[in-house]
């Protein structure tokens, strides 16, 4: 994954412009000091109605996919049903990467740090509509919802976010 970075040609966000498969949206500026991590955000819609599933963090009031991080060695498909399980108890099953990676500089405030976060947004289809049983430190983080293609994209609190449902409907990624 490190040499898919070095390899990609990087577009910062200020160029509103189509990019390539294999390029890499740059959000926000880097910081000396930003601890690196390597995380998936996860796209499911279900299927009898076409809402997708999103959490929202009530302490910060976001609202964003589930996203989680990639364990050494691990791939991201494998990372995505891993977290997705974790964080809210569906079972999934990958499907495919959407795209190329999404690198973002940012304060993360939930963990009182500053990021450099190499993203790799991941489709998945539900298993099963009956969830497992969440930790009590998820619960208590955040809580699942479902929303429209449309609200997802008006309510997700951070554009970076919003890459892997924007290009799994065919979006323009840049293009709010």
């Amino acid at each position: 994954m490190v040499d898919d970075v070095k390899k990609s040609v990087q577009v910062s966000v200020k160029f509103n412009s189509d990019l390539s498969k294999n390029g890499v949206l740059v959000f926000g500026e880097p910081r000396e000091g930003a601890q690196k991590r390597f995380t998936i955000s996860a796209v499911i819609q279900r299927e009898v109605d076409g809402m997708f599933l999103l959490v929202f963090w009530p302490k910060f009031g976001w609202v964003a996919p589930v996203v989680g991080g990639i364990d050494a060695g691990e791939e991201p498909e494998v990372a995505a049903e891993r977290e997705v399980f974790e964080e809210t108890g569906y079972k999934v099953k990958a499907s495919k990467k959407l795209g190329g990676l999404v690198e973002s500089h940012f304060f993360a405030e939930n963990k009182n740090v500053w990021r450099h976060r190499v993203d790799q947004p991941v489709l998945l289809k539900i298993i099963s509509d009956e969830t497992q049983i969440v930790s009590d430190e998820e619960k208590a983080r955040q809580e699942v919802i479902w929303l429209s293609a449309e609200d997802a994209l008006k309510k997700m609190t951070h554009p970076d976010n919003t890459i892997g449902i924007r290009r799994f409907l065919g979006l323009k990624e840049l293009d709010w």
